[in-house]
């Protein structure tokens, strides 16, 4: 009786269901979520207006989506009895900007999300309506060229707003001033803006006045999150401690940011920013290549900051990445270099990773003890202090590979590199130009978990007091063998959990004084990493794959005293060769007796004849 009450009620909730569904469309219901998709025959090959009146929705369902396969279909959608939907998002659907009252039915939604559509106007009066919205996200626009300047004035509620990826190469958005682009927003309550990749008509050269761009009112007092990334913007103007009070993450990457003596005050004024918590530079000055083949950063430390320009660190400040940033030196700033100074001891996060500069500049590292994660890869420098990293006792992650740094590992002879680093978990120091690392160089860092020292020169590796390590890669060193001390901690640790070690592209040693070695990798409950690339060479110089190697039989040949073995793929042969004449030996043998046997009589016969007289008899009486 269940049963079929309960498919009766499933009847007719798949009845309902399909009565609301426009013409055209095939509906589904997902969860809390009312699907409309064109129906791909109707979409791609027909081409008429699809669409009507979308009515009773499920009553479970919160969201509409609608979403198309072809844009170049005509849609014409009337929504009505939807009070219970509060998402509507629409894909690829041809909706013409001209239709102002295509939300009516509809208004009660507080996020509408518009992608990839065929808009090329968004005039005055489009969202009417729409005043509890309160997150709006338009992105893949590329053909809309004009945006009117109150086109958002309705989201009188909005808190989020995102454009990404609006106008194209060909199509831009005609607007005389890009800081017109929020120009209608009327919430004092907004917290987050996304203005990502908005092709302006000022393409060649664009100016963003963070003043202006939150002109109306208190729109910026309450913003907390803004993201101005991949915008071609070449200047940024105005005060945003004033204008942004609560902002706390902001991205200027990918820009095309000009250098001046206006951009230096406007870096030190958001740096210094009393509630920014993440700063994104990453990507800037596309551009502005670096011009010198001289070194061009030079890092110090520098507990005053004396005689530089000091960044001092907001109270809030945890994140800065200037990532592939290129940064331009402006005359004033040759003689003295900036450094940054956490005073508030807040900052953990600073990536510099394959930033360069116009000119060579020192970087100073003043009071950042804060400090978990440190990026400095490929900075081009080969001018660092050994007591660098000796004024951040919390840092985890410290990634410095692809640096000319080598000398300085290799000359410091008080090991004060590392000294107050015993907290470090990641430790990259790939392609440093490294010949030796100083034999308690690493000792301190008993906490190491992944330890990169691919890419150097390294003979000798000194793996003492790395109780933790988990993750060891020594690929493209000059390695013809791992110590046995090295080895007795692998296994140690490999006992415990899982221990991954790189041994690839080192000329590695498959020869007789070297058969623990290889006999170990062989039995090591370590795993190796890219075994296919890993190999050896024996006595003749003649490559083999190591972990294919017959490591029993080298061991052999060597006790032995045979001569060396060539390939591991001749072993089959090398014992062929020993058993081969014994083989051969024991065939003879057999046969010389066989033919004996089977000829025995012939034998002696002619030699006795009293013999052949009673065997004649015996056949004759049988």
């Amino acid at each position: 009786m269940l049963v079929i009450i309960a498919s009766l009620i499933l009847s007719l909730f798949v009845k309902s269901t399909q009565a609301s569904c426009p013409k055209g469309f095939i509906c589904k219901v997902e969860k809390d979520t009312f699907e409309l998709l064109c129906n791909p025959a109707v979409d791609m090959l027909k081409l008429q207006t699809v669409g009507g009146l979308l009515t009773d929705v499920p009553p479970q369902t919160t969201r509409v989506k609608v979403k198309c396969f072809n844009r170049r279909v005509p849609v014409a959608l009337t929504f009505a009895n939807l009070s219970h939907v509060r998402e509507l998002t629409l894909e690829s659907v041809n909706v013409s900007a001209s239709e102002s009252n295509f939300f009516h039915g509809i208004s009660n939604i507080t996020h509408l999300v518009l992608r990839d559509l065929s808009l090329k106007r968004l005039e005055k009066g489009y969202f009417e309506g729409l005043t509890d919205v309160r997150s709006l996200t338009i992105e893949h626009l590329d053909e809309l060229e004009y945006l009117h300047p109150d086109v958002l004035k309705p989201f009188s509620s909005l808190l989020s707003v995102a454009f990404r990826y609006i106008g194209s190469a060909c199509n831009y958005l005609h607007y005389d001033d890009y800081s017109k682009m929020l120009g209608g927003i009327q919430s004092s309550d907004l917290h987050t803006v996304v203005l990502y990749a908005i092709h302006t008509s000022k393409h060649a050269e664009t100016h963003l006045n963070i003043d202006n761009l939150f002109s109306r009112g208190t729109v910026g007092t309450s913003l907390k999150y803004l993201d101005l990334g991949h915008n071609n913007v070449e200047f940024f103007l105005g005060y945003p401690i004033k204008t942004l009070p609560s902002l706390e993450y902001l991205s200027l990457a990918e820009n095309v940011i000009l250098g001046s003596q206006f951009m230096t005050v406007f870096w030190v004024q958001l740096i210094g920013h009393r509630t920014l918590k993440t700063l994104d530079l990453s990507g800037m000055n596309s551009r502005a290549a670096a011009t010198s083949g001289d070194i061009l950063f030079r890092l110090t430390v520098d507990d005053d900051c004396s005689g530089a320009i000091r960044m001092t660190i907001g109270p809030q400040l945890q994140s800065i990445s200037l990532n592939n940033s290129t940064l331009l030196a402006h005359s004033f700033t040759k003689s003295a270099p900036f450094c940054f100074f956490d005073i508030h001891g807040v900052l953990k996060y600073i990536d510099v990773a394959h930033a360069g500069c116009t000119t060579p500049i020192t970087c100073s590292i003043g009071q950042v003890r804060a400090l978990e994660y440190f990026n400095m890869q490929n900075l081009n420098t080969a001018n660092m202090s050994t007591d660098l990293f000796s004024k951040m006792p919390n840092l985890k992650v410290l990634l410095m590979g692809r640096n000319n740094v080598g000398n300085i590992i290799e000359n410091d002879a008080r090991n004060s590199l590392f000294r107050n680093n015993s907290k470090l978990r990641v430790l990259d120091m790939a392609e440093c130009q490294l010949t030796d690392i100083p034999p308690k160089e690493l000792s301190n860092l008993r906490q190491l978990q992944h330890l990169n020292l691919s890419g150097n020169s390294l003979r000798l590796v000194n793996l003492q007091n790395l109780a933790k390590i988990r993750i060891i890669n020594l690929s493209r060193n000059r390695l013809t063998t791992l110590a046995q001390d090295a080895r007795a901690l692998l296994d140690k640790m490999a006992a415990k959990r899982q221990v991954d070690l790189d041994l690839s592209g080192n000329p590695l040693q498959c020869v007789c004084n070297n058969t623990d070695f290889v006999t170990w990798t062989h039995v090591s409950k370590v795993k190796f990493l890219n075994m296919d690339d890993t190999r050896c060479f024996d006595e003749n110089n003649t490559e083999h794959l190591l972990f294919r190697f017959d490591s029993k039989l080298l061991d052999h040949t060597c006790h032995t005293g045979s001569d060396s073995l060539n390939s591991p793929a001749d072993s089959p042969w090398r014992y062929l060769r020993i058993v081969l004449p014994v083989v051969l030996v024991v065939i003879v043998a057999v046969t010389v007796a066989c033919f004996g046997y089977m000829f025995r009589r012939k034998c002696y016969h002619p030699w006795n004849p009293t013999q052949l007289l009673k065997t004649t008899s015996d056949v004759q009486l049988s």
